[in-house]
């Protein structure tokens, strides 16, 4: 049975290129990997890219990136997808050249971005480095991290996510009876590659999750963001269903980032789904 890998990649529109250039540097620890008028591509690790800002804007998310191991794995998951009655495309060779990958394919989220699913997606000599972090991102086969899309009908995005997009339910949050949201993990069991929630928020995302190996890296980048006036909009705390602790800030774009340390992975032949009704079991105090 085919599955998603992991997060490849997010691909955000702005018209702040410079800001997040300097952000995506200086306070999340990323190093730019390729820069033009048009486009800002920034590493975490030995791929191309893992974060890709396009001039427009929406000051948004455009795209969610999809990795599936090979190709034979991504023919098969395009097959499952238009037997569900999904319109998917091959990207045009621009846009696959573009994002430095074998294979691409296309399809619509019904929160209003894209999805794309890769394959062969291109790894770098050169090693990663940042000018901040004193241990490393935790990528490799997890991925970029998670990230959080919001759903006017979370009912109707939690059957795409599990049924089209077959990503595993990891759980479930009700800090009361009108906010529900669902956990997801891709086969590489990462407690949580994408979550979805009905919060009234403009934007179609909440918050883009990056996790890092060493509490100390979280700390440092507090004090960071601190000092270079970044609003932090939740301080340190521990998840309860991820196990994993985390700050919350404001990004250039208007939607939040997420620094995480220690997030446990699913064992699925073991893995009980359950609900919790707190989002923190301590810390994460809303400072904005």
């Amino acid at each position: 049975m085919a599955e998603i890998t992991c997060l490849s990649h997010i691909v955000i529109r702005s018209m702040k290129l410079d800001e997040w250039a300097d952000y995506g540097v200086n306070i999340l620890g990323m190093e730019v990997a390729e820069r033009s008028a048009e486009r800002l591509c920034l590493r975490m690790d030995d791929r191309a890219y893992r974060l890709i800002i396009e001039q427009g804007p929406e000051e948004d998310l455009a795209s969610a990136g999809w990795e599936l191991d090979n190709q034979a794995e991504l023919e098969a998951f395009v097959t499952h997808l238009r037997a569900q009655g999904i319109n998917v495309g091959e990207a045009g060779e621009d846009l696959r050249r573009s994002r430095k990958v074998e294979r691409l394919y296309l399809c619509d989220d019904p929160n209003g971005f894209v999805h794309e699913f890769g394959a062969g997606y291109k790894r770098l000599c050169q090693p990663f480095r940042s000018k901040v972090l004193v241990s490393a991102f935790r990528t490799g086969e997890l991925g970029l991290g998670h990230f959080v899309p919001l759903s006017q009908d979370v009912e109707t995005s939690e059957h795409f996510y599990e049924n089209v997009l077959k990503l595993g339910v990891s759980g479930y949050m009700r800090p009361n009876d009108d906010l529900k949201i669902v956990f997801f993990h891709s086969r590489t069991g990462r407690f949580h590659t994408l979550a979805t929630a009905n919060l009234p928020m403009p934007k179609k995302i909440f918050h883009i999750g990056i996790e890092v190996m060493s509490l100390d890296d979280v700390g440092r980048a507090l004090d960071r963001a601190q000092q270079a006036g970044i609003t932090i909009t939740a301080s340190i705390g521990h998840h309860p269903n991820a196990k994993s602790v985390s700050f919350y800030m404001d990004g250039p774009s208007g939607f939040q980032f997420e620094i995480l340390w220690n997030e446990i992975i699913i064992d699925r032949e073991h893995w009980q789904v359950m609900t919790y009704q707190e989002t923190s079991d301590w810390g994460h105090a809303a400072l904005a």
